[in-house]
């Protein structure tokens, strides 16, 4: 909750400066109401920096660190604004210094998904972008204000049509990757089936390590660390002994399986793809004036950013990390094999038992 407290001080700074810049007669009619906004902010953030010294063994330590320098160059010419008059344009270059806090942003909005928020994912990874974008274009802004800023026109139908091709391209990929996902937890299912049919006709417990080897290739993405050995064995032993049908369906699923673990989309794809997306939100920041053009910087890069880390996460069927959100479902195999061959399942590790 604090966290989202300060993150919400912050961005609260930027959209303050942008009616400043953009909207100076509007500042100057409610002038009262944006000082008090702005006198609480810097009341705010004062008593976070001494709740921060005063929480640390060693206080003036963390007056060195890059978070203590950057609430030092906001806070110092914030405190010599209130105290000493000063013209519009000049408070105008003082609270452009608040830009900096977008970078304390980020890392708290890190700090905040780790609280076991998984919808914050997606926008954990973009928060760079987001406060970079946030920062260069509130300066544009700024800029624009002033009167230093020229205003670039007539990209309108440019800037649109770029935008509905790459939500083509993202959306079509979307599309395949997802029905790759899906067609991975239907093998997960079919070898599954497979197998406990087999054990009416073959070693049960040969069977089911066989499966376990297929799960640790699977979690440890796509690392063979016996799988070959186990199928050979199986080959020689059991191969006979089950039907065709059952034994040829097992293999099919089972190499599926490890084709799509060890594949990915090919890298000159996600490259042209970053790299259009890239330039477009470039020429998007750069051209779409006023506040409008803040709205759809960041609409952009939400939408075409989280479609594309949702799009390579699911690139991958499953990956064992803390930033991994995105995975195959694995809970009836583990399921399985627990019930039926006993085996563990809380730190994945392999068991070498032969």
């Amino acid at each position: 909750m604090v966290y989202w407290l300060i993150i919400a001080a912050i961005l609260s700074t930027t959209i303050e400066l942008a009616i400043l810049s953009q909207y100076p007669d509007v500042y100057k009619e409610h002038r009262w109401f944006f000082e008090a906004i702005n006198g609480f902010l810097i009341a705010f953030f004062t008593i976070e920096l001494l709740i921060r010294l005063v929480c640390r063994p060693q206080p003036t330590q963390y007056l060195f660190t890059w978070q203590g320098l950057i609430d030092l160059v906001v806070l110092i010419p914030a405190w010599a604004s209130l105290i000493f008059p000063i013209s519009l344009m000049s408070l105008l270059w003082i609270r452009v210094l608040r830009l900096l806090r977008l970078v304390k942003a980020v890392a708290l909005l890190k700090h905040a998904k780790r609280g076991n928020q998984e919808h914050l994912a997606v926008l954990s990874r973009l928060a760079p972008l987001f406060a970079g974008a946030l920062a260069i274009k509130t300066g544009m802004l700024f800029l624009e204000g002033v009167g230093y800023w020229p205003r670039i026109t007539g990209l309108e139908t440019i800037i649109t049509v770029v935008g509905f091709a790459i939500g083509i391209l993202l959306s079509s990929r979307l599309a395949t990757v997802h029905s790759r996902i899906y067609g991975f937890d239907q093998s997960i299912q079919s070898l599954t089936g497979s197998v406990e049919a087999a054990r009416a006709y073959a070693d049960s417990a040969l069977l089911l390590r066989w499966l376990k080897e297929i799960h640790e290739i699977i979690t440890s993405g796509g690392e063979d660390q016996g799988f070959s050995r186990w199928n050979k064995k199986l080959r020689d032993e059991a191969s006979g002994l089950i039907p065709p049908a059952i034994y040829n369906s097992m293999q099919r699923d089972a190499l599926y399986l490890l084709h799509r673990v060890r594949t990915r989309t090919p890298r000159v794809y996600t490259t042209l793809l970053v790299r259009l997306s890239g330039i477009y939100i470039f020429v998007l920041t750069a051209t779409m004036p006023g506040v409008t053009g803040l709205i759809a910087t960041m609409l952009a890069i939400y939408a075409i950013g989280g479609m594309s880390i949702i799009v390579n996460a699911m690139d991958k069927p499953y990956e064992v990390s803390d930033d991994s959100f995105v995975n195959a479902d694995l809970s009836g195999l583990e399921r399985y094999l627990r019930e039926e061959g006993g085996y563990s399942f809380a730190d994945l590790s392999r068991q070498h038992d032969e």
